[in-house]
Formats: C-alpha cells, sequence, structure tokens
C-alpha cells in the first residue's frame, strides 16, 4: 500500500513510502556449518547480498544474518511457525515490521540518484536483481534491495528516519 504523501515523480524517478510489510530479522550466533538453513519454505541465501524472489523474501545482509521480508502482514500463527522453524535451526528472530520504514524507489533514473550519496557500485553488472546490500545511503544506514529487474528498489530505514530521506531523495531528484 503506497503512502498518499508519495512524492511525485520527477526526473524519471518516483519514491514512495510503503506500508503493510512484514519484515522479521533471523540471526544465528551458532558456528557455520554448510547445511541449508530453511524457513517458511525458502532456502536461505548463504552469500552476503544474495536475495531469494517471490512474495515472501529472504535478504542475506550480513553472515548468518537475514531480513525475512512479505509484501504483506503475515498471520500470527504463520509467524509462530516461522520462529519455531527458526529456533529449531538455531535463529533468533526479530520482528522489525513497525521499527522499519519502506520507500519504494524505481524508475530509469533511480539507482542514478541513489549513487549520489552511496558508495555501491549500482552498474547492473554489479549490483542487480535479484541482490540486496546493508550500506549507508546519506548518512544512514539502509538495507537496499533491488526487487525486480524493472529498477525497482526498496530502501529499509529505521522509522523515524523516513521522512527525512524521503525528503533527500526528492531534493537529490531535482
Amino acid at each position: 500500500m503506497a503512502d498518499p504523501l508519495s512524492s511525485p515523480s520527477k526526473g524519471g524517478v518516483r519514491i514512495r513510502a510503503i506500508t503493510g510489510r512484514s519484515i522479521l530479522r533471523l540471526k544465528s550466533w551458532l558456528p557455520k556449518n554448510d547445511a541449508a538453513v530453511t524457513v517458511a519454505g525458502i532456502e536461505l541465501p548463504a552469500g552476503i547480498g544474495a536475495a531469494s524472489p517471490g512474495e515472501l523474501r529472504a535478504l542475506c545482509t550480513g553472515p548468518s544474518d537475514w531480513l525475512l521480508v512479505s509484501r504483506s502482514r503475515l498471520l500470527g500463527s504463520v509467524r509462530g511457525r516461522i520462529g519455531t522453524e527458526a529456533a529449531s535451526q538455531g535463529l533468533a528472530v526479530a520482528d522489525l515490521s513497525a521499527g522499519l520504514a519502506v520507500l519504494e524507489i524505481s524508475g530509469a533514473a533511480a539507482q542514478a540518484v541513489l549513487a549520489k550519496s552511496c558508495g555501491l557500485d549500482f552498474d547492473p553488472r554489479n549490483f542487480s536483481y535479484p541482490q540486496c546490500a546493508r550500506t549507508r545511503l546519506a548518512q544512514l544506514a539502509v538495507v537496499i534491495d533491488i526487487h525486480d529487474s524493472e529498477d525497482g528498489v526498496d530502501l529499509y530505514v529505521a522509522r523515524s528516519y523516513d521522512s527525512w530521506l524521503n525528503d533527500w531523495l526528492t531534493d537529490s531528484n531535482l
């Protein structure tokens, strides 16, 4: 669901706040082994920056650290099942749904706007669908998720910085 205060498209880039996402952080402090970890029918990607495609996505943001992202709110029973599956594999689960805001950046120049204040190389040969990165953007800690092959990028940022980042992106798009 888009926020009614979305930024209008300028310079070929559209910025909009997304609500209604479920975001779970999965973290393991167990020694790394080569066994695949599966939660909610998704094999968690092993490589940092890798992401699984689909409605329920797993983003590998660090060693033994993932964000499990759903485009819709997960029901309590599904969250419970994920928690049980995760615990049985040595993972801790934290619900970040209320703590992280999501901004969607789309359009042909979206990655050029992001590159103005981020150290990532946004060349499609180096960073493309389905990939993610935990980085700094405009001095803020964010997770960048390239969620489709059509220039769609989601930014996960602490909710308290949502408006500031939206304004920064709008200003840098002029």
